[in-house]
């Protein structure tokens, strides 16, 4: 991991999740790299001018941030583009191009606002199809080591190899414990045996901790062990029956937004471990 593609529409939100994201690009010794987009309007006579205008201005305000993050985070290497595009594909493309394996982007951090900004929204696009993990920052969080990344695991059937293989790579970056959760609502049918194989296949044997609780208040289990176990970050399987495609039904990842004082690290069924190598045009870098 080499290069963190972080998604800005220059709101207060954004700039407090690039602060984490520098912190944790300090702490990993890897770079940011600022993606800006916008799409224009239906067709109108006045189209070439909208479209010169909404270029200046994002450039402006480009430059106005890297500036600002220049004299504030001096010897961070900050690249930046701007696309004509929607968020996912922006994202997407610059994430090929520095062959990335982490998104950070940043959320206002309540139910009712998650659900405003990501139900139907540019953002959800992201989680759906992104090939890179995105990691969530509420609007409050502020940057603190990660030591502790807690794994909630709905069904084994979510956990893909190639998921965990992601998670183990972040978690090597950041140098972080793993420890994996299972909820149990059903205690007629313990279910711990193929979980614990798993993540023995990926981690190796007795390298990850594994709790299987049983209880129906799913939220509350994830608040409460995530407060006595100190996580820093919880990481989440998306899948498409689940989670953010649908906040109403019950499931574990469905009631972590809920969970907004941590940074919440999705893995979707398309990301991807990738071989790191930095690929760039436009750089600023701090003296």
């Amino acid at each position: 991991m080499n290069t963190i593609i972080f998604p800005t529409d220059f709101s207060e939100t954004a700039s407090n999740a690039l602060e984490y994201a520098i912190a944790l690009a300090k702490a990993t010794k890897q770079g940011i790299h600022l993606v800006h987009t916008y799409e224009l309007p239906q067709k109108t006579a006045m189209l070439p001018s909208i479209e010169r205008h909404l270029m200046e201005h994002a450039n402006q305000n480009m430059m106005d941030l890297l500036l600002e993050m220049s004299n504030r985070h001096p010897g961070v290497k900050l690249n930046y583009s701007i696309h004509k595009t929607t968020v996912e594909q922006g994202v997407a493309l610059q994430g090929r191009k520095n062959n990335s394996e982490l998104v950070v982007m940043g959320t206002h951090g309540t139910t009712n606002a998650f659900k405003e900004i990501f139900m139907g929204s540019n953002a959800l696009d992201v989680m759906n199809n992104s090939k890179m993990p995105v990691l969530l920052i509420p609007n409050t969080m502020t940057y603190g080591r990660i030591q502790k990344i807690l794994l909630t695991m709905d069904e084994v059937k979510d956990a893909t190899i190639e998921n965990l293989k992601v998670l183990k790579q972040f978690a090597e970056t950041t140098n972080a414990e793993v420890v994996a959760l299972h909820i149990e609502t059903n205690p007629d049918f313990p279910s711990s045996p193929p979980y614990r194989q798993l993540l023995e296949e990926v981690f190796g044997p007795d390298t990850v901790s594994f709790y299987e609780i049983v209880g129906d208040n799913v939220e509350q289990i994830i608040d409460n062990f995530a407060y006595q176990y100190r996580v820093d970050v919880i990481c989440t399987l998306k899948r498409k029956k689940g989670f953010l495609s649908s906040l109403l039904t019950k499931s574990t990842s469905n009631q972590l937004v809920d969970l907004n004082w941590y940074p919440l690290l999705v893995l979707n069924e398309n990301v991807k471990t990738t071989n790191p190598k930095s690929e760039t045009k436009k750089t600023v870098v701090n003296q």
